[in-house]
């Protein structure tokens, strides 16, 4: 799985990383900011995408629009400190808001894991073989 991180520091990516390898494995690149992480979705495919919320709400959904319609499967996690922005931030796109995250490596990955079962689910397709 391909996971792409918005706004969050390279220390606590590392730890996030550790995180989700006890779960499954995983690629996780880190942007700085919006502008770069277009960047990174004009050339991959992501499944999960984790963005910290900077109050730019133009740019956040002018984003997720186009990370939807490259790849509707993809899932957006945002995280915020401000309660109330979490119905704007529904509306925007997101699958899931988290607020007071920092200092969490472990609560980020335990949602990250429950937006993946959603995704995945335990159906398999394989051409007409269907599991």
């Amino acid at each position: 799985m391909r996971i792409l991180t918005v706004g969050l520091n390279d220390d606590f990516v590392k730890e996030l990383e550790k995180e989700l390898d006890k779960y499954f494995i995983c690629i996780v690149d880190s942007a700085k900011d919006l502008y770069d992480a277009t960047n990174f979705t004009d050339f991959r495919h992501y499944e999960l995408i984790i963005i910290v919320d900077e109050n730019q709400r133009y740019s956040l959904e002018k984003y997720s629009n186009e990370v939807k319609k490259k790849k509707r499967e993809t899932k957006i996690i945002i995280l915020t400190h401000r309660p109330e922005n979490q119905i704007s931030l529904f509306n925007l796109g997101a699958d899931d808001v988290l607020i007071n995250h920092i200092d969490s490596p472990e609560l980020i990955a335990a949602r990250v894991l429950s937006n993946m079962r959603k995704l995945f689910g335990t159906r398999i397709d394989i051409g007409k073989l269907v599991i």
